[in-house]
């Protein structure tokens, strides 16, 4: 991955190492629980392709493993997972699990699956490279807590706008995937039941991408009217990024039971749904309720904790430096954006 910082190009993710990731969670460990608790070490390969793995290998289904955060594909990421214990050959089989992107390491045992509630946050160690110097960084404090691209992959707001317009089949379309293309070889216009045959979770994501894409698109205009700001390009549109020390607020996360206090915002939010082509009635989902979502809310800034930064010789790139930056978000923060409004 790469940005722009003035005249030069920077690099991030340059090598799997560069993009380190700990989830910090809190965990009540028992001695003898429902759940056994692991710790996934993976790289290469996203929170649901690893699951997924490790579903298939249990030969268990993918509801059976609970997790409190997706994780990035790039990099060396570690999360804890928890396998229900419903097959006495559960314990000794992952044992035997082998995997050349996936690790797995016992630590405990739990009453209840783990979930999002135990999700603290997560200690980053990133490492930007292709730097002319040791350019002035900056203290931060907060950062704008956008989505970043990794919420989003390449087709799931696409999929999720779709849904929201009760466009399902185009929504099987666009995600293509072989459960759906067999459940319509037996039924070709039941498109519906086709797109259930994906896991709910993943079918979430598709509907959340849509909430992310609203709420990024909200922050921006709402920065943007501040003097002092500088855009950063991504695939759905532009990061606007504050040079202002701004008070944090607090913004929407649109669903069908969104009630806005501020007259501003829900103007710029009616706006952005009209350009979507969908409503804050399009979030109730009748045929499949399921995937109905009242809303919620997100911090428009996000603290950051323990920063620090060190440049060194860049030692993959020649009479360039290297910044390796240090530092704790709580969940749902992308540590991309410190990055982005850093160099970008």
């Amino acid at each position: 991955m790469t940005g722009n910082y003035d005249s030069f190009m920077y690099n991030i993710k340059q090598i799997t190492a560069d993009f380190v990731v700990d989830e910090v969670s809190k965990l009540d460990l028992v001695p003898q629980g429902n759940f056994l608790i692991y710790e996934l070490k993976k790289k290469n390969c996203n929170t649901i392709q690893a699951l997924q793995e490790i579903a298939k290998y249990l030969r268990i289904p993918l509801k059976f493993l609970g997790f409190a955060g997706l994780k990035d594909k790039h990099g060396i990421t570690t999360q804890f997972i928890s396998i229900k214990k419903s097959y006495a050959r559960i314990l000794f089989e992952v044992s035997q699990f082998k995997s050349e992107l996936i690790e797995l390491e016992l630590v405990g045992e739990l009453e209840n699956p783990i979930s999002l509630g135990d999700l603290l946050g997560n200690r980053f160690t990133v490492v930007v490279r292709n730097l002319e110097s040791d350019i002035s960084v900056l203290d931060l404090k907060l950062v704008e807590n956008y989505f970043d691209e990794q919420r989003f992959s390449t087709k799931n707001p696409d999929v999720g706008l779709a849904i929201l317009k009760k466009d399902f089949k185009l929504a099987c379309e666009i995600a293509n995937e072989h459960c759906i293309n067999n459940a319509l070889k037996k039924n070709p216009t039941d498109f519906v039941g086709a797109f259930k045959k994906i896991p709910l979770k993943t079918r979430l994501i598709y509907i959340h991408s849509v909430q992310s894409l609203i709420f990024n698109k909200l922050l921006a205009r709402i920065i943007s009217d501040n003097e002092h700001s500088k855009e950063v390009d991504y695939s759905f549109g532009k990061f606007i990024f504050s040079d202002e020390k701004i008070e944090n607020f607090k913004l929407p996360l649109v669903g069908f039971a969104t009630e806005y206090l501020d007259s501003d915002v829900k103007d710029h939010a009616c706006e952005i749904l009209n350009e979507m082509g969908i409503k804050q009635t399009s979030f109730a989902i009748r045929s499949m309720p399921e995937l109905s979502v009242v809303g919620d809310e997100r911090d428009a800034f996000i603290e950051v904790k323990d920063f620090s930064f060190e440049f060194l010789d860049d030692e993959r790139n020649n009479d360039k430096k290297k910044c390796v930056l240090k530092f704790f978000l709580n969940k749902g923060a992308y540590a991309t954006m410190i990055v982005k409004k850093l160099f970008g």
